[in-house]
């Protein structure tokens, strides 16, 4: 970038920045995750501003709902950017920057729509009968100037599917009332987990030749789609954890039912799921909306969070107000908005939240995106779901810092910790960018047992609520100062074991214990024989051996007994007869063993990893593929055994669990659908899962 001015933003966002712009010099196409609460719309804002400075072209900020865009509006405005909106009913203007509602341009741009596409995934598609009537009414009550806006819309659209594809790629523009709309050098995705709809699928057609940034919190999906098909990158900032161990994001104590309770047992018995793979609204309106759910709701916020300010998530409609109602009637300052109160009212909540005029709002998938007051002391979760975007966008809401908060309170009332565990835990972004997993939440039972172990408090509250405890602010500053703590061995009676900061994670009952060696050391058992152990405390799996030698880069030299001895590779267990030698291939690892070169890679399954010559030791850009089998750079630790090439050069691979995937050229491997055996025709069948 000509002009680049990092004003305003912190470290960890310039350094986002500096490898955005060094993607930018390789793809055009690159999405940028941040945890909600660390500034993406400032950094957002930062590189529009460099980008108008130093290109000649056009850039939309384009985004969903009217918070969002008069959000990015009021950051455009402190940064001094001149800017407009592409917003139905909103004058038009002819700034080089204009802020978009994806809505209004699907009905402008879409391939004969009047209609956005919906992101099912996102945005509640389930409405009672109330609620329909609620939205016809609201429908009714549009003033005159908004149907003269719907009508200038319409209008709008005629001129532009008068415009061919032809113009369109020629960057011509499209007609408006005004003027017309030069094609954009930049398009900026705000909450770009939303992506994958129609409607902004619609722009890559557009304007393959722009620029592209996606700003996200949770670059996951439910339906394991991935992102690859629009970004060709993902750039990841700090974790969680580190955010909060610096200061940039709260801290807080996450309260959860425990797994035998009721509310716990409605969660369980949710058996329908909605279009987009989570709960059924309907299902959940009947289950979670009773009356015994909402006094348990207020009774926890009374004994947890009273007085405080913070956001409550309903189900629907219907269970928002009935949570209102009961809050309001036991004398808490409560508002209720959802998705059909107008955007007039809604911004008047808020306001009067921030001035402290309301204590409490609950809400419909309103506050799951674009929220950023930061005085909110506690979330209360009131609103089962699978989708990991979901729950991380609702709790991320009250991680911001303020001066006057120490930490927020999380009340998980119907059992998200034992779908996604904390808010803090660290999530595998690349695997569930490119689709290699889903946004999906499992019930553990790891975590299942934790809770069950937490059950039992002295605290009253806790046990006639039938809540407990996940994990404090103080055991989350503990587990910190122990995560960075070096591992020691330490003396207990004569006998030696491990310790990191004050968790013991190997018990002193050994003779001694070796100096380490990447990661491995030598422990001795009174028998006067040997182990390996690791870094974390994990014996591995060798019978008690005579003598153990540790060599660097994980390999070592075991002798059982006088006839039986060897030398193990310990990140594979392959034993070989003689030592060999280790071989790397920029993101991959190899053994050189008698003239072959083997993947240092645990053999899982019943695939047969083959062996490779030198003249295999070659990548094609981010893809090794020799021998049969394919692995990319997105995921090093991943084989796909080739199976064929399409029409349009894409490899074709089937990973151990017979997953299919799609390579194409210069992307990462997106999944793809499943391989079969078929008995009565003897062969396998393909099936393609994803359009």
């Amino acid at each position: 970038m000509k002009h680049r001015d990092d004003t305003g933003l912190f470290d960890y966002q310039i350094e986002m920045k500096g490898s955005l712009y060094d993607s930018w010099e390789k793809v055009r196409s690159v999405m940028c995750q941040m945890p909600t609460g660390t500034g993406k719309t400032h950094l957002l804002v930062s590189v529009v501003r460099d980008f108008v400075r130093s290109e000649s072209s056009p850039v939309w900020i384009v985004a969903h709902r009217i918070e969002l865009i008069d959000q990015i509006s009021d950051v455009l405005s402190q940064y001094g950017v001149p800017h407009g909106r592409i917003v139905s009913g909103f004058p038009r203007s002819g700034e080089r920057v204009q802020v978009a509602s994806v809505q209004t341009l699907s009905s402008l741009f879409g391939a004969g729509k009047r209609m956005a596409e919906v992101d099912v995934e996102n945005v509640s598609g389930e409405k009672t009968a109330t609620e329909k009537r609620v939205a016809a009414k609201v429908s009714a009550e549009k003033t005159a100037t908004e149907k003269k806006a719907v009508e200038n819309v319409s209008m709008e659209k005629t001129a532009v599917e008068e415009e061919s594809a032809e113009k369109t790629a020629a960057g011509i523009g499209f007609a408006d009332t005004n003027g017309c709309f030069p094609s954009p050098g930049l398009l900026v995705i705000d909450e770009a987990h939303h992506s994958p709809a129609k409607s902004y699928l619609r722009l890559w057609e557009l304007f393959p030749e722009a620029y592209k940034l996606g700003m996200t919190a949770t670059p996951c999906r439910l339906n394991r789609g991935g992102f690859t098909r629009l970004f060709d990158k993902l750039l990841t900032s700090w974790s969680v954890t580190r955010f909060i161990e610096e200061g940039r994001l709260s801290l807080f104590d996450y309260l959860s039912v425990r797994p035998d309770s009721a509310a716990q047992r409605l969660v369980d018995g949710l058996s329908k799921r909605g279009v987009d793979g989570d709960y059924s609204l309907k299902e959940l309106g009947r289950v979670i909306d009773s009356p015994s759910s909402i006094e348990h709701l207020y009774r926890s916020y009374e004994a947890f969070a009273n007085g405080k300010k913070g956001i409550i998530y309903a189900v629907n409609r219907s269970h928002s107000i009935h949570i209102r109602d009961y809050y309001r009637s036991r004398g808490v300052r409560i508002v209720s908005i959802d998705s059909l109160t107008p955007s007039v009212e809604r911004r008047e909540c808020v306001e009067r939240y921030s001035r402290g005029e309301i204590d409490v709002i609950v809400n419909v998938d309103i506050f799951s995106e674009g929220f950023d007051c930061p005085a909110v002391e506690f979330i209360q979760l009131a609103r089962p779901t699978l989708s990991l975007s979901k729950y991380l966008q609702q709790v991320g809401r009250g991680l911001r810092v303020h001066s006057g908060k120490v930490r927020t309170v999380i009340l998980d009332q119907v059992g998200l910790y034992l779908q996604f565990g904390l808010p803090s835990d660290e999530r595998d972004w690349e695997c569930l960018f490119t689709g290699l997993h889903r946004g999906k939440g499992f019930k553990s039972a790891e975590r299942e047992a934790f809770l069950e172990r937490h059950a039992v408090s002295e605290d009253a509250r806790f046990s006639s609520l039938e809540m407990t405890v996940v994990e404090g602010y103080e055991d989350f500053l503990r587990r910190c100062a122990n995560r960075k703590a070096e591992v020691e061995v330490y003396e207990e009676e004569g006998l030696y074991g491990l310790r990191k900061g004050d968790v013991v994670i190997l018990p002193a009952v050994y003779c001694s214990i070796s100096s380490f060696a990447d990661g491995y050391g030598v422990v001795t058992y009174s028998c006067g024989r040997c182990g390996i152990v690791t870094l974390k405390g994990n014996l591995l799996p060798l019978p008690k051996c005579r003598k153990i030698e540790l060599y660097s880069g994980g390999l070592a030299y075991v002798e059982e007994s006088p006839l039986i001895r060897y030398y193990v590779d310990l990140k594979t267990f392959d034993r070989y007869d003689s030592r060999p030698k280790l071989f790397r291939l920029d993101f991959l690892e190899f053994v050189y063993y008698e003239g072959h070169y083997h993947l240092r890679l645990h053999r899982r399954g019943w695939k047969i990893l083959p062996s490779f010559t030198e003249e295999d030791m070659q990548l094609e850009g981010d893809l090794f593929f020799r021998g049969g089998i394919f692995i990319h750079r997105s995921a090093p630790s991943v084989v796909y055994w080739y199976e064929y090439t399409d029409g349009d050069g894409c490899l074709i691979g089937s990973d151990r669990n017979e997953d299919l995937y799609l390579c194409a050229p210069g992307k990462a491997p997106v999944y793809y659908g499943v391989k079969k055996w078929m008995e009565n025709a003897r062969k396998w069948n393909f099936i393609k899962c994803l359009k």
